[in-house]
């Protein structure tokens, strides 16, 4: 077993195989992630690991003598100071599917076949130890906040946030890493891959969002904008939504102008909107997007039939106010409409009987003033 500094060891990734030539090569390789790594030849020696080091990563060989990958997991899994390790298993009968359903019944975040392929590998385990890094800050930040407000309910809501936020690109994580593990990397795959690593890039903003938001008290909202193409934004958001929701959400796109956004925040607002939307409608109740030029910029408006009431209205972008029927903390407006401001727009609602529902986000776009 390495030698590791216990403080460094925080974000140490764990490497269990019971083969040598398989840690060595597996070490040589993990090299990349710039973290310390730990093998360990066994699940009991895994598990003493764990006692004494702080892990970010699990890497679990399948078939091991004495306790095997699925056994090892469980132990894990049965520790509540454990329970939110990621692991991976590693398996040379990576494509069988009992064995992979079994091993995500279990809790397992994904499946590395081998041999491997290191220009696959290596980015998917560093945007895992990334968001495992990112989550221990949160928390540091969590209980910080805490004692400033000396109160529980502040943490309450800083963990409410996450789970409300990170709800989508999870679960759009997790669908595309099934698909990835029913059959070789052929294109569809590749596609697959290629959202999959959009959403992990997605999913450590928002977490710097999460931290934003504790701020948000303190001042305003910080972007990073760059030129990018509203159409192209707007159509990936609702692609990957379409991913996750049996709901159908129809999408008119009325322009394909670029504009300096920052796309991952104005992504997560367009993500908010929808998603409140399909909540607050009927069951296959239909959720039209529209996007479309402005005078001096760009809109979309997000409708459903549904209907607000007149006090809902006037309350809806506080934070933490809940609608009838939310099942949310009532943050996801909130923070939408503070992205839309940041950039220069705003977020707007209107609703009446008859008319249902439209939520308007507007964006000025400096190419288009005085068109």
């Amino acid at each position: 077993m390495s030698e590791t500094d216990p403080s460094s060891a925080r974000s140490a990734v764990l490497l269990v195989d019971d083969q040598e030539a398989n840690r060595v090569g597996m070490m040589a390789a993990l090299e990349g992630l710039g973290r310390p790594i730990i093998a360990a030849q066994s699940g009991e020696e895994a598990l003493a690991c764990l006692e004494r080091e702080a892990i970010a990563l699990i890497l679990l060989d399948v078939q091991m003598p004495g306790l095997d990958g699925f056994q090892t997991l469980m132990k894990v899994r049965e520790q509540k100071r454990w329970a939110d390790i990621p692991v991976v298993f590693m398996s040379p009968i990576h494509h069988d599917p009992e064995q992979v359903a079994r091993g995500f019944a279990m809790g397992a975040v994904d499946y590395i076949a081998q041999p491997f392929n290191a220009d696959f590998l290596i980015p998917k385990l560093r945007a895992l130890v990334s968001w495992q890094h990112q989550s221990e800050q949160l928390r540091a930040e969590a209980e910080e906040l805490a004692r400033e407000k000396a109160t529980r309910a502040e943490r309450e809501r800083v963990l409410g946030i996450v789970s409300h936020d990170l709800r989508s690109p999870l679960a759009t994580i997790r669908t595309g890493a099934d698909y990835l593990l029913a059959s070789g990397l052929t294109p569809p795959q590749r596609t697959v891959a290629h959202r999959i690593q959009r959403n992990a890039d997605r999913m450590a903003r928002l977490i710097d969002d999460l931290l934003d938001f504790t701020r948000l008290l303190r001042g305003a909202l910080s972007i990073r904008p760059k030129v990018s193409c509203f159409a192209n934004l707007i159509v990936e958001v609702i692609d990957d939504l379409r991913q996750v929701s049996a709901r159908p959400i129809e999408l008119a796109v009325q322009t394909q102008a670029s504009g300096p956004v920052d796309s991952d925040r104005l992504a997560q607002a367009v993500a908010n909107l929808v998603l409140n939307a399909i909540q607050h409608s009927q069951a296959n109740a239909r959720v039209s997007v529209v996007l479309r030029e402005s005078s001096d910029g760009f809109e979309l408006s997000v409708w459903n039939e549904g209907e607000m009431k007149a006090t809902d209205q006037e309350a809806i972008f506080k934070p933490f106010h809940r609608g009838d029927g939310s099942s949310g903390l009532g943050l996801g407006l909130f923070i939408s409409r503070e992205i839309a401001r940041a950039h220069g727009g705003d977020l707007t609602v209107s609703s009446s009987r008859g008319a249902g529902t439209t939520f308007c986000l507007s964006i000025p776009n400096p190419g288009r003033a005085g068109a």
